[in-house]
């Protein structure tokens, strides 16, 4: 293999760079079911057949770059980003088509270990010494999400984070973008070609955060019920059930439960209450609150963790006016009234819970299961929705004397890593290390040093 010139290498690396810009940011590397479970795929990983050619005229050789790439090539390339996510693609198809105005690509794959199938077409053109990306349609078939997320697939296959910004943030000015008979061929320069690869690496890489260490580590219970002194009493919805984990020992309450007892050196009781589905009402009115107030009465409790709100963001999201536009007056309205709701059941729950015993209690305040690592309307509108129930979380609980655990700086852009978004059955629910990292906002919430667990 004969080897590359210095400047022959800069120049591909940045071409690639493009490259990824054009299909890593506008699909491998933004789309949440696409994100690494691993590490980010390098630039350097996918460049495989591409041709970078220096070009003559004014343009210094150091400076330049033209990249041409075949319909098969980018089929190659794109699942060859794709090879270590959930959705690696086990077909994949690309056709070029366009002038010398713009360029249309139309991108289908099949899932190899999922049963999706992914279409876009999306429209590049140079404009203003930048890259514009444009999705013009997209179709995710065989997932069951609220309407919402189509919105935030939209903004995420749009971009991911104005690619283009980026690129003119590090001096890359793309010239040209054209199609000539089936073959994508982008023109450009860079004044730092070296730091314009290394800065968009880490700019692409950071897009679907990866998980966080396990922090807290599995707990010892695999059932719900065990007697004991100082008992972990859990009550709410799905999250404090332990949903998604298929293991109970994964379970956030679990892992908080063997946390203590590590922290101790004492074995404690575990009970949990907590039903799938449940909203702060349901815990009042469906007999959850009556049985938790009469075990802490027993003196018998030592911490309760209470988990509502996620329910109540879902029901915002799922139906009404929020599910048909995020941005409207109508869904302000919506999400004011959920708010009240919420604040209202959680005081009914806290009271009650004092009045019983007057026990330590954190509230677990909801994560954004759309948080995926974008920045378009949605996935703000959504950041929103999730801050607006948690601040009412935490304005009763002050009232009240409970602590609140907050994970949605842990959740934010890792809903890829962090919930069951990528599996083969899509869920919101948290995966296993999802479960941890909210064990470890419950325990630092209660004011436990992490950092002393054996």
């Amino acid at each position: 293999m004969t080897q590359a010139h210095p400047g022959e290498r800069r120049r591909r690396g940045l071409a690639a760079i493009v490259l990824l810009a054009l299909l890593g940011g506008g699909l491998a590397g933004a789309w949440w079911l696409l994100r690494p479970t691993t590490s980010p795929t390098t630039v350097d990983a996918l460049l495989g057949q591409a041709r970078a050619e220096s070009l003559a005229g004014e343009l210094s050789e150091d400076e330049a770059f033209r990249l041409a790439l075949t319909e098969a090539e980018l089929a190659r390339l794109l699942r060859a980003g794709l090879s270590e996510t959930p959705a690696a693609l086990e077909t994949v198809t690309v056709r070029v088509d366009g002038g010398s105005d713009s360029v249309r690509l139309h991108a289908e794959g099949d899932a190899a270990r999922a049963s999706l199938r992914l279409a876009a077409t999306l429209e590049a053109r140079a404009v203003d010494g930048g890259l514009s990306l444009e999705v013009t349609s997209s179709e995710l078939s065989g997932l069951a999400l609220p309407g919402v997320a189509d919105d935030a697939l939209g903004d995420l296959l749009a971009g991911s984070g104005e690619v283009g910004e980026r690129l003119a943030r590090e001096g890359v000015t793309v010239e040209e973008v054209t199609a000539e008979q089936g073959v994508l061929v982008i023109v450009g320069r860079a004044e730092d070609p070296e730091r314009a690869a290394t800065q968009l690496r880490e700019a692409f890489g950071a897009v679907g955060r990866p998980a966080p260490p396990e922090r807290v580590g599995p707990g010892r219970l695999a059932v719900r019920d065990e007697p004991g002194p100082r008992l972990v009493l859990a009550i709410g919805d799905s999250v404090a059930a332990g949903t998604g984990a298929t293991d109970h020992r994964d379970a956030a309450t679990s892992r908080v439960h063997g946390a203590l007892e590590r922290l101790d050196g004492e074995a404690r009781g575990y009970r949990n209450l907590a039903e799938p589905g449940a909203t702060a009402a349901d815990v009042v009115a469906g007999g959850q609150l009556e049985a938790a107030s009469a075990i802490v009465a027993s003196g018998e409790v030592g911490l309760v963790v209470v988990s509502v709100g996620g329910n109540e963001l879902l029901d915002l999201l799922e139906g009404g006016p929020c599910a048909a536009d995020l941005a409207s007056s109508a869904c302000d309205d919506a999400l004011a009234g959920a708010r009240d709701e919420l604040g209202e059941e959680l005081a009914t729950i806290l009271e009650a819970l004092q009045a019983a015993g007057r026990p330590e209690v954190v509230v677990l305040a909801p994560y954004n299961p759309f948080s995926v690592g974008g920045d378009g309307e949605a996935e703000r509108r959504t950041d929103e929705a999730a801050a607006a129930l948690t601040a009412t979380t935490r304005a009763v609980a002050s009232e009240q004397g409970a602590r609140v655990a907050d994970p949605a700086a842990d959740f934010a852009g890792r809903a890829g890593s962090l919930t069951l978004l990528g599996a083969a059955d899509p869920d919101i629910h948290p995966t296993a290390r999802g479960h941890d990292v909210l064990a470890a906002a419950i325990l630092e919430a209660a004011g436990r040093d992490l950092a002393r667990l054996p």
